[in-house]
């Protein structure tokens, strides 16, 4: 029925839902780490991971338990005894492993497992988990913080987080070198490489910011559905635009009236406070502005509508030189 809605994306991933005993939206966690670990280029191809993880489901359910073990909000555990639980886990991970066969499906499978590592927020409880409540661009939505700089297996980068955004309708990345950054969000043309173009273009603005205060970031998303008209494709990408603001927003600190930290409601966090988040705009995504500024006074977000500059109550270089 997910797939149905539109909700779900329809892949072979979904066999787990019989193989593993996994809902449709657990499966939804799973595919947003496969598709970032196929734009990070940890892994050969598209289909490296789903094919990894349906050929031992076990594997695949004992990661899920593990996301589950960091940020299911239920109770009052501490990041100690998250850490303790979660230690357990990887040690069943550990042997199951040893059942894998293929050298393929092994590194896969364990730069998967270090992607978990790294996250260090999601919204996916803060919005219902296994029962969506919340819905952006149309669908249910799944946003990840990775630190960076905890990869494994990854060229060492320069970048701090990464803050990476799925649903059955959109890809998302946000791309940042410092807790103080800022940069434009582009509406990308390279589904199967965006983050790439991303990268290239973060770079670029840290080396431009590195006289201001600010140091670069940059993000991007891609469209994936298929329509008819320009006209159609505009509006899917304004609304898509839109989740990746949200998936941002999701996991990022408020600020109060007096200056301190607000944590996102709803999350786990297994990271310091992190409050300062702006966006600007580029290629695709020129007259957006005012739009990431309503979904920040959505967010009750403490920049308003500086959230991201221009914008009908900004500075317009295009207009103004």
């Amino acid at each position: 029925m997910a797939v149905r809605r539109g909700d779900a994306t329809n892949d072979n991933l979904n066999a787990l839902v019989l193989l593993a005993g996994l809902s449709w939206r657990e499966l939804d966690v799973l595919r947003t780490y496969v598709t970032y670990a196929f734009q990070l280029g940890v892994v050969p191809s598209r289909l490296s991971l789903p094919t990894a993880l349906v050929k031992y489901p076990r594997i695949a359910s004992t990661l899920f338990e593990i996301f589950t073990a960091k940020f299911e909000t239920e109770g009052a555990a501490t990041i100690e005894d998250r850490t303790t639980l979660v230690e357990d886990i990887q040690s069943l991970l550990a042997q199951l492993m040893t059942t894998v066969t293929l050298l393929a499906d092994d590194r896969a499978l364990k730069r998967m497992a270090a992607l978990l590592d790294a996250t260090v927020r999601t919204n996916y409880f803060r919005h219902g988990g296994g029962s969506p409540t919340k819905r952006s661009g149309g669908v249910p939505y799944v946003s990840l913080k990775i630190a960076a700089r905890e990869l494994r297996d990854m060229p060492r980068a320069r970048l701090l987080y990464e803050v990476w955004v799925r649903s059955s309708r959109m890809e998302g990345v946000h791309l940042r070198g410092a807790d103080v950054a800022r940069g434009g969000i582009r509406y990308s043309d390279r589904p199967d490489d965006f983050r790439t173009e991303i990268l290239g273009l973060v770079n670029t603005q840290m080396v431009k910011n590195a006289v201001i205060i600010p140091a670069g970031s940059k993000g991007g998303f891609v469209t994936l559905r298929s329509l008819d008209g320009p006209e159609e494709m505009a509006d899917e990408a304004r609304e898509q635009y839109m989740t990746l603001i949200r998936g941002m927003l999701d996991v990022t600190d408020n600020l109060d009236i007096d200056g301190s930290i607000l944590p996102p409601e709803g999350i786990v966090c297994w990271d310091g406070p992190d409050p300062y988040l702006v966006v600007a705009a580029d290629k695709g995504t020129a007259k957006y502005s005012d739009v990431a500024n309503a979904v920040a006074e959505e967010y009750e977000f403490w920049l308003g509508d500086a959230f991201a500059s221009g914008g009908s109550q900004g500075y317009d270089h295009k207009a103004v030189g």
